[in-house]
């Protein structure tokens, strides 16, 4: 089956039950129950939320990541931020722009951002990483000089500029 299809059928498997059970459809329902009731009625979605998404994890398809992939992109953006600070340091040094014990204490810092960051990515999605440096280091520097880091390093496989 299909992953589409298997989605699909998840979510009319839930959008059934929460018919069948009469679950809260609108506002006025919520007026007319008692706090235990909404509870209730929350815990019930909860549930049939973690079952949905089980009956996803458990179909055979790679939809959630593996504990090997997660650590693997930790690795990525660690290795991209001393990546980055090496960098740095370089472009001040080269540049000439500060002395060098700033020079050595310069880094940068990296934060994901995007899908990533939400934890709502597919294994398959990639990283959007800001990485915030010194003011020294220009935007040419960084599309020309980092760049041609990128490129060099074989690890690298797409690089969008």
């Amino acid at each position: 089956m299909a992953l589409n299809e298997i989605m699909s059928k998840t979510c009319n498997d839930v959008n059934n039950e929460n018919h069948d059970n009469n679950n809260i459809n609108n506002e006025t329902d919520i007026d007319d129950m008692d706090d235990n009731d909404i509870d209730n009625r929350i815990n019930n979605n909860s549930n049939q939320l973690d079952q949905a998404l089980n009956r996803l994890q458990n179909a055979g398809n790679k939809i959630f990541e593996s504990e090997e992939m997660i650590e693997k992109r930790r690795d990525i953006i660690r290795e991209v931020s001393k990546l980055s600070t090496k960098w740095i340091q370089h472009c001040l040094e080269t540049h000439d722009i500060l002395p060098k014990e700033d020079i050595e204490r310069s880094s940068c810092y990296i934060f994901p951002f995007g899908s990533y960051e939400l934890n709502a990515h597919f294994e398959s999605s990639d990283i959007d990483l800001l990485c915030v440096g010194p003011k020294q280091i220009t935007r040419d520097m960084l599309f020309t000089e980092f760049v041609k880091i990128l490129e060099s390093d074989q690890r690298v496989t797409d690089i969008l500029q």
